[in-house]
């Protein structure tokens, strides 16, 4: 229930839920592409090679505690091509004007065989503004990295129908009547209510594919 109280804890904890065990089981280099604080490289198998990039000034905004291993841009990555094992991407392809782009940076710093975990938000409200540009359902993701070459394994949806709204009920309950005002420790255990009914909801009830992300996972052809 504590870590409910946080406004964002069911879009956080359903991300972290489908990511952990694809990146448990990343081997070799990985490069963590946007990654801000690098909060997944905790999940990573001794002996991974784990190389963060972001982008300097969405680093700054962020007031990151850590410097990342590399600035750059992720249409531009300051790699050699086919120099890692796998690429983690989580929650950057909104906020890049050209993901295709990206994608073929991908594939270029991808070895032959190497992997890409992906997450990108299909329901989620502006952030970052302005460099907020883009939402995708699962069949944009699935062009999106055929056009780039790339062999899409599988596409994930991260929450339920009901988690979706009950996160979004959440965030503009708390932005609305929380965030920065005095009495905001009194308006998030309504935050907690909503997202934990959004989670039991999930579990009894059916409901259509709306969530808030997709992870995508693909591979670069041998």
């Amino acid at each position: 229930m504590r870590e409910a109280l946080h406004p964002l804890w069911l879009a956080t904890s359903s991300l972290e839920r489908v990511l952990a065990p694809e990146v448990s089981r990343l081997a070799g280099c990985v490069l963590d592409l946007g990654a801000a604080e690098a909060p997944y490289r905790r999940w990573a198998a001794s002996g991974v090679r784990w190389i963060s990039l972001d982008y300097p000034e969405t680093s700054a905004r962020r007031r990151t505690a850590a410097a990342p291993d590399l600035w750059g841009d992720a249409g531009a990555v300051p790699l050699l091509d086919g120099s890692v094992d796998a690429v983690l991407c989580t929650e950057v392809l909104e906020h890049v004007p050209q993901p295709p782009a990206v994608m073929a940076e991908v594939v270029r710093v991808l070895r032959p065989g190497g992997r890409l975990v992906l997450t990108a938000p299909f329901i989620w409200g502006l952030h970052e503004a302005p460099r907020d540009y883009h939402r995708f359902t699962r069949y944009g993701l699935e062009a999106l990295a055929s056009s780039a070459g790339l062999v899409v394994e599988r596409i994930v949806p991260t929450t339920s129908v009901w988690e979706t709204y009950a996160q979004r009920l959440s965030s503009l309950f708390w932005h609305r009547f929380g965030a920065g005002r005095p009495w905001g420790g009194l308006v998030r255990p309504v935050c907690a209510l909503l997202q934990l009914g959004g989670r039991l909801a999930a579990r009894i009830l059916p409901g259509g594919e709306e969530p808030l992300d997709y992870l995508l996972v693909a591979s670069r052809p041998l």
